[in-house]
Parts: C-alpha cells; sequence; structure tokens
C-alpha cells in the first residue's frame, strides 16, 4: 500500500527557502503543495541559489498568499509548513491549517535572542556564541513556541553581523535536515522555552527600535563593536556624530567585507584628463547580463517580474540596443520566455549577427523585425499572442524607460556615494537617452552641490529634458521625496548626426580613450566623453573640478559600429 505523501508548505523569500524547497521535491514522503512569498531584499545569504519567486516559477510550484491559503485548505487538512526567514506575521487562521504545526527558522539563539536583527546583537552583547533556532510557532506571539533545536557556532574576532548572519543561516539549514524527519511524522522532540529559563537561559527581545548607530566616545574597543555590528546592508554603518556631521566607524577587514559583498556593483577609476579631477564610475564592467546601465536597470526589472508572477518578458529597441541584449540574457537565465521587437529601416533585410544581436539570438530570445513606424504596434500584437498562449507577459518598455529603472540608478548614486567617500564630485556627467538613469543620478546627488548634466545621444534638448523630468517626477512620487527644486541638464550638442551617428572628432576621442585602455563607443558614451572634455575645455566646469564620467557601458556597440566595421587594419 503507497504511504501517504505529508502536505507542506514552504514560507520565505531568501535562497535558504529554496534550498528547503528542494530538499521536499526530493523527498518520496512529501507533497509541496505551494510556497508563500515575502518582500526579496538584497540577497545576503551564503549560499549561490536563487531566491524561492525564481525558484518556484522554474519548478512550476504554485505561490499562494497567507490570505489564498487560508481559502483554499481547511483547517488541519496540510501537515506542516516551514518559514524559512520569513519577515511577516503569522496568523492563527493559517496556523490552524496544518496538523503537525508551523516551524519557523529564528535567525538567533532562543530565548536569548528574540525579535529583531539577532545577527547585530550577538556581537553588540558581547556574546561568545552565535547561532539559530527552529522552533514551533504557537501563535501569534513572536518567537514563542517550543524549540525544536538549536544551531550553534562559535563567534570568531573577525567576525561582523553580516558574517555571522550567513553562518547562522548554515546551521539553521544544518539542523533543519537533522531534524526533518521527525517534523514531517510529527515525532520530533520539543522542549518549552520556559524550560530553558529554568536552566539559566536569558530572555531578551529586541524590536525595530533596538538599533542604536550612533557611537558615544567610551572606548576604541566599543567603536570596533559597534562598526562589527552593523555590517549589515539595510542599516546605516555605525557612524561618530560632531556638528551634525556623520563620520562612518568602520576597519579594513570591515570594508573589505562590505565590498565584496556588493553583488552588483561596478568600480570606481581615476582617469588622467587635463583640466579636471576625473572619475569614472565603469558600469561598463557592471557584472551582469552583459555589463552596462542597462544591465543593471534590468536586474531591478526582472525582480519585479519575478515578485509579480510574470512568466515572460516582451521588449525591444534597434538590432544593437543594450536594453534588448541584457533583457534576453536576464529572460534566459531566469528561465523565463522573451520575446524581442527590433526596429530597423530595412527588416526584411538580413542582418549581421554581431554585438548584441548576436548575444540576443544566441540567449534563446523570440526575435521579431520591423519598422520604426510599426514598433510598438508589433509589442501589442505579441502580447495579446503570447497572452492568449497562457502567458503572462510584462512590457518593458525600450531601454527600460520605466519606475524600476530610475530606482536603479538613485541605488546607484548612492552605491557611488559610498565608494567616492569624502570626494564629493562637482559633476557628474553620463551618456542620456530615454530619461531614467539621469532622473535615478540627479534623484540620487539631491542635497549635494553636485550638477548631474546628461550628454544626449540623439534626441534635441527640448524633447530630451521633458522625458528625464517625466521620470524625475514619477520617481519623486515613488520615493516620497521632494524633487521639485531639482534642476536638468540635457545638453544636446554632441549628437553628431543621431544615434548611431558619428564625427571625425568623436571618433578621435574614442580612440584616445581606447590607447589609454578606456574603451567607449561612438554611439553612447563616446559622445558623453566627447561632450565632458569640451565642457572642461571651454571652462563651463572650472579647472580643478571633481568631475564623476559615468560609464555607461558600450563595448559590443563598439565592436558593432558602422563606423569600425569598414575599417581595415
Amino acid at each position: 500500500m503507497k504511504k501517504e505523501m505529508k502536505k507542506v508548505v514552504v514560507l520565505g523569500s531568501l535562497p535558504i527557502a529554496s534550498m528547503v524547497c528542494r530538499e521536499f521535491m526530493e523527498r518520496e514522503d512529501t507533497d509541496l503543495v505551494a510556497v508563500v512569498l515575502c518582500p526579496y531584499a538584497r540577497n545576503n545569504d551564503p549560499w549561490d541559489v536563487e531566491p524561492l519567486a525564481w525558484f518556484a516559477m522554474r519548478n512550476r510550484i504554485p505561490v499562494l498568499s497567507m490570505k489564498e491559503l487560508v481559502e483554499v485548505y481547511a483547517e488541519g487538512e496540510l501537515d506542516c509548513a516551514f518559514s524559512c526567514r520569513f519577515a511577516k506575521i503569522i496568523k492563527n487562521p493559517f496556523i490552524k491549517r496544518f496538523k503537525v504545526g508551523v516551524v519557523n527558522f529564528h535567525g538567533g539563539l532562543l530565548p536569548e535572542f528574540g525579535g529583531l536583527y539577532s545577527s547585530c546583537h550577538t556581537l553588540l552583547t558581547g556574546s561568545k556564541i552565535g547561532g539559530g533556532t527552529l522552533h514551533y510557532i504557537a501563535d501569534e506571539t513572536i518567537d514563542t513556541g517550543p524549540v525544536i533545536d538549536r544551531g550553534v557556532f562559535r563567534i570568531e574576532p573577525e567576525d561582523t553581523s553580516l558574517s555571522v548572519f550567513r553562518k547562522t543561516q548554515e546551521a539553521l539549514y544544518d539542523v533543519f535536515l537533522e531534524n526533518v524527519d521527525g517534523i514531517v511524522n510529527g515525532t520530533v522532540a520539543t522542549v518549552s522555552q520556559e524550560q530553558l529559563l529554568s536552566e539559566g537561559h536569558k530572555k531578551r527581545y529586541f524590536d525595530g527600535k533596538s538599533l542604536d548607530n550612533k557611537i558615544e566616545l567610551e572606548s576604541f574597543d566599543h567603536i570596533i563593536t559597534k562598526a562589527r555590528s552593523y555590517d549589515f546592508r539595510g542599516h546605516e554603518r555605525a557612524y561618530i556624530e560632531k556638528d551634525g556631521v556623520k563620520v562612518y566607524a568602520t576597519t579594513t577587514p570591515l570594508h573589505l567585507l562590505e565590498r565584496a559583498g556588493e553583488r552588483f556593483g561596478s568600480p570606481l577609476e581615476k582617469l588622467q584628463v587635463s583640466g579636471a579631477d576625473v572619475r569614472c564610475k565603469r558600469d561598463d564592467l557592471y557584472p551582469a547580463l552583459g555589463g552596462g546601465h542597462n544591465a543593471r536597470k534590468v536586474q531591478y526589472i526582472l525582480k519585479y517580474a519575478v515578485e509579480h508572477g510574470f512568466n515572460a518578458l516582451v521588449s525591444g529597441g534597434t538590432l544593437q540596443s543594450n536594453h534588448a541584449r541584457a533583457t534576453a540574457i536576464a529572460s534566459a537565465a531566469s528561465g523565463m520566455h522573451c520575446s524581442l521587437i527590433l526596429h530597423s529601416e530595412f527588416p526584411n533585410q538580413v542582418s549581421h549577427l554581431v554585438g548584441n544581436l548576436k548575444l540576443m539570438q544566441m540567449s534563446g530570445a523570440e526575435l521579431h523585425f520591423c519598422q520604426l513606424i510599426d514598433f510598438q504596434k508589433t509589442i501589442d500584437e505579441e502580447m495579446r499572442r503570447l497572452t492568449a498562449e497562457g502567458f503572462k507577459p510584462l512590457c518593458i518598455s525600450s531601454e527600460g524607460h520605466c519606475i524600476q529603472g530610475s530606482v536603479a540608478y538613485f541605488e546607484a548614486a548612492r552605491e557611488a556615494r559610498g565608494q567616492c567617500g569624502g570626494w564629493v564630485p562637482d559633476y557628474v556627467v553620463h551618456a542620456s537617452g530615454t530619461g531614467t538613469t539621469q532622473a535615478g543620478l540627479i534623484a540620487g546627488y539631491a542635497g549635494l552641490s553636485t550638477k548631474v548634466i546628461g550628454i544626449s545621444v540623439a534626441r534635441e534638448k527640448g524633447r530630451g529634458t521633458q522625458v528625464v523630468e517625466e521620470s524625475l517626477r514619477e520617481l519623486s512620487d515613488h520615493l516620497k521625496m521632494d524633487l521639485s527644486a531639482m534642476h536638468v541638464d540635457f545638453r544636446d550638442d554632441w549628437i553628431e548626426g543621431g544615434y548611431e551617428g558619428s564625427s571625425d572628432r568623436l571618433l578621435q576621442v574614442v580612440d584616445e580613450a581606447a590607447r589609454r585602455g578606456l574603451f567607449l563607443d561612438p554611439t553612447y558614451t563616446g559622445k558623453a566623453f566627447l561632450g565632458m572634455n569640451e565642457l572642461i575645455q571651454t571652462g563651463e566646469i572650472p579647472h580643478g573640478s571633481k568631475v564623476l564620467f559615468w560609464h555607461t557601458g558600450g563595448l559590443l556597440n563598439l565592436l558593432s559600429s558602422p563606423a569600425y566595421l569598414k575599417k581595415t587594419v
């Protein structure tokens, strides 16, 4: 007689939840009936595993909200649930759906570290051991149910709150594997937290107001402890304040951890440009989806698509669109269907498979060609076709012109500000196209004296300024920031014949930069670099100014540029 399978549910977002799901999918006695997602923040986990939203999509696991699960299943109809770093209160009606119960992966040792930010408080309290706790959720009271097991490790002198968090995830997963058989079958032993208290354990609970990043100058060791304890993205780093100015406390190992942990950051380099102190934000080296600012934007767009249940992306641009290339690669990596509408003057002619177009084709994207006048109509037709075939497609505006694109560059500006430290640029200069990059940078540098100058790649000044202002207003509403006083500086003096156009002075700048190891392209970044040079030479950017040149990518545009394809050695 076939053994009845236990019906389980997994709640969470981080990769540890995906690993737990994988365990239940591989077992012969469990049926993973659904997952429940919570908002996904940056990945701080130690494993290179996709978040639960992506894992569920790839493996066709039903995604339900807690409310939907309560509506679908009766009390006691399911066996057990596993809350893997799930950042929401689990209500009693949900708990009652499970015969065995709901198991929580708590990120600290109970009862000593109940509530929030356990990895930070483990260091702040001077604890010699860290760890996590598997326990049952008895009711809506936070972190009070009976304990199944605790995973424990020693705190080392070099540990920071980020490394403690990662070690905790590993310890939790280990004790889960040790106890999963007993949990599923309802035979695992537990101990009440009251019993642990009677054995000498302390009871502590930390809420959202329990972290005070400010350091009062008690001792050097105290500063080091605070710095280690706030090495955690999502929290402001520890700081010393004097006359309203914050000086952030850090140590060399902490700084290295922070830089290494920035999964999708890009480096900062100093450039030799006469007349100004110029540094370059190398988003051409952005380490995902072929690089460039469009790759940075698509990461944010893809996250939105996955979290909202879309399983197909429809977008497009020119034959050498960096955005279309990044979208195609992102779709391939996440298992989504991708349809790209590519416009050109002669869409029926055979196009050479070079540059971005080659990568789109190799990524498996479905390519459709049309003239520019038919671009939107073709996109609409593809959206209708995919919907009729059962897909839930997300239409992405050309070049990632959407709120997620603006947010990506608001965050990018904050990233660059952190890298620059006390070197605050007087000017940020970049190639500007559809508006979201410039809007994000303007918002990201709000509150400083920094002026953001967008060098147009094709649009004339009036239209270009308008679209940046529209994106800035949208971003202002989204971030709930007052950006009404921010000035949009959009220049069309270096278009050089329009999109994919070139000129002798433009190609000269591209060639000179290449001989110094900096590769630009005639379509985008070459125009921005040309504009920056002339602004410095004419004195509009005063002599000695601090200038951040934001390299938005374009190597593949350089390799496929008509101006260079016709050249011979």
